[in-house]
């Protein structure tokens, strides 16, 4: 398999089931993706987090964000924050 070019790593996220896990790196539950959609001022895009329907039923809604500082946190994703494809994708 291919190498993933390096700007599209960026936009990798690992899902933990808790912000304790997702701080500490231990039994992360799945992947997902950034995405920048335009929104009503070009220069302000919607970011929306994609992951697998199983990883976030899966209780895996926390995100471990790397900041351009180096620095490391951790984001819960509320629940009413997901939403599953019309089509069932």
């Amino acid at each position: 398999m291919p190498r993933i070019p390096d700007e599209l790593q960026d936009a990798v996220v690992f899902m933990y089931p808790s912000v304790e896990s997702a701080r500490a790196g231990k039994a992360a539950g799945g992947t997902g993706f950034l995405v920048d959609l335009p929104g009503a001022v070009p220069a302000r895009p919607h970011t929306y987090l994609v992951s697998n329907l199983h990883v976030v039923r899966g209780g895996c809604t926390t995100v471990r964000v790397n900041t351009s500082e180096g620095a490391t946190d951790a984001v819960q994703i509320p629940e009413a924050g997901w939403f599953d494809h019309p089509d069932g994708d």
